[in-house]
């Protein structure tokens, strides 16, 4: 992998107004369906065991006492459908998504379930 060029590192500093315009209009949506998705699942899912907390603390979670593991058939998608087109195109939802974390929420399929 190379390292960013002056010029990206300039352009990530000051996106063109086209970016800061979605960025402006998609990021108050997606903040809001990230933390009441999190809110949602927090209640339904299981503790970390001693061992996840101890691996969970090396990777540096501040409170590993708070994630809470979901197992789910299909992960939560955004209803904002403005929202829910930009996710899919970067790929959120894909079939190959196995596993995702929110927050202190980590979602599993279940095929992944009792994998480390």
């Amino acid at each position: 992998m190379r390292a960013p060029t002056a010029k990206e590192l300039a352009l990530l500093d000051n996106p063109p107004h086209e970016v800061r315009v979605k960025q402006d209009k998609l990021t108050p949506l997606a903040v809001q369906w990230l933390n009441e998705t999190e809110a949602d699942l927090l209640g339904k899912g299981r503790a970390l065991s001693e061992a996840e907390v101890s691996m969970a603390r090396t990777v540096g979670v501040k409170h590993p006492e708070r994630v809470r593991v979901v197992v789910l058939q299909q992960f939560p998608q955004p209803s904002n459908k403005t929202l829910l087109t930009v996710a899919i195109k970067y790929g959120l939802g894909n079939a190959a998504e196995g596993g995702r974390t929110i927050g202190y929420v980590i979602m599993l399929k279940e095929k992944y379930a009792k994998e480390r």
